[in-house]
């Protein structure tokens, strides 16, 4: 935590971890990355007491920020399938319209609600653990 000279208060936190090692064997089977968890908030409270909030965050797991009870940031996960895969679905074609499609098409709309709902002091800064660009499969622009 430091003040600015501004006298703006500016306080974060990160929080990172990967997925243990025996985990980690079921996705390497399943030509999969290990899962890189990484949620980064950054909190400003302001001298006249305005408050900003950046969180970073990686595409999969889902993420919920609330604040005094109330539910000021959702993310929902993307399909594990199109976003940890190393060859662009763990099964091929077949697999990746009958899991990884759909289930991401649920995500991006469910994403698009919760954008919508928004705490106005609440900016998403990026995507900082994603093994692949979510451009690439989402259908909202990121």
């Amino acid at each position: 935590m430091k003040t600015l000279s501004d006298g703006t208060t500016v306080a974060g936190v990160e929080q990172h971890t990967e997925v243990n090692k025996i985990e980690a064997i079921g996705p390497k089977l399943m030509h999969g990355r290990k899962v890189d968890v990484a949620q980064d908030l950054t909190i400003k409270v302001g001298k006249d007491g305005s408050m900003s909030a950046t969180i970073m965050h990686g595409t999969f797991p889902s993420v919920d920020v609330k604040l005094n009870g109330n539910t000021a940031y959702q993310f929902r996960q993307h399909s594990f399938l199109l976003s940890q895969s190393i060859y662009g679905g763990w099964y091929g074609a077949v697999g990746k319209g009958a899991a990884g499609r759909p289930y991401q098409q649920v995500s991006d709309a469910t994403n698009l609600i919760n954008r919508s709902k928004q705490a106005p002091y609440i900016n998403f800064g990026g995507f900082n653990a994603s093994p692949v660009n979510p451009n690439k499969y989402s259908k909202i622009a990121w």
